[in-house]
């Protein structure tokens, strides 16, 4: 997937769409996210068939997320992103309450980041003002980056467009492919296929957006773990009101 293909519709859909007339802080019916960002995972623990340390693997790719507010408690967000390893699809609903947020969806493709099964979403506090906040396989336009579950602090998340951070740790997950038969064997004595070696951490992550006008606005995240590091950006635009 490459985000050229997709830019151009969703910039003359956010011409069209967005009044000129309308605050910054207005409510936002739809938002886009396109994203993209890279990650590494330091392979030192890992050895190939030889007892070889594998070096030290990059992973770089993009995606789009869509947020939706049908009304104003309700949110569907989606995603579809690429990542060297495949292509992930991401989905959930949301009821958002004044000062509580429930959500569940599902989440798909290779499991090499964590991202396959059911999503879920917790928000404690008002989605405009500092809230606790729980995502686990959400949605999201850099998978990898995010991390697959996250928790923290947040503040204003959802329709508006001033900016807005989310602070605290996340579990990520790197599967790195070892280019070795298995030694082990199955229960009928034929040997399995080349198995990864897989590790979780935890990670600290901080994913802050800046909003630059009624219609663009700018986001950064990133993790820092232990033998796992990633960094992604991109827009954000507001494509109705």
């Amino acid at each position: 997937m490459h985000l050229r293909h997709v830019v151009p519709f969703l910039l003359l859909f956010a011409w069209q769409a967005a009044p000129a007339g309308d605050p910054r802080d207005a409510p936002s019916r739809v938002q886009a996210w396109l994203g993209l960002g890279t990650s590494s995972f330091d392979l030192g623990e890992v050895t190939d068939c030889n007892g070889q340390h594998m070096q030290t693997e990059d992973e770089a790719g993009t995606g789009v997320q869509v947020d939706g507010w049908p009304s104003p408690s309700v949110r569907m967000s989606g995603a579809v992103a690429s990542k060297d390893d495949g292509t992930y699809q991401l989905g959930l609903a949301a009821w958002e309450g004044p000062v509580v947020g429930v959500g569940a969806g599902w989440a798909g493709g290779p499991d090499r980041l964590g991202y396959e099964g059911p999503a879920v979403y917790l928000r404690l506090g008002s989605v405009d003002d500092p809230h606790l906040r729980v995502e686990v396989r959400t949605p999201t336009a850099t998978p990898g980056i995010t991390g697959w579950a996250r928790a923290g602090l947040a503040w204003d998340m959802g329709m508006r467009g001033r900016g807005g951070f989310f602070l605290g740790a996340a579990a990520v997950k790197e599967c790195p492919a070892v280019p070795c038969p298995a030694t082990v064997e199955t229960f009928d004595g034929s040997p399995q296929g080349p198995r990864p070696a897989t590790t979780n951490r935890i990670a600290v992550f901080g994913d802050i957006s800046l909003g630059l006008g009624r219609v663009v606005g700018l986001f950064l995240r990133g993790h820092l773990a232990e033998n796992s590091r990633g960094f992604g950006l991109g827009i954000a635009l507001r494509l109705a009101h």
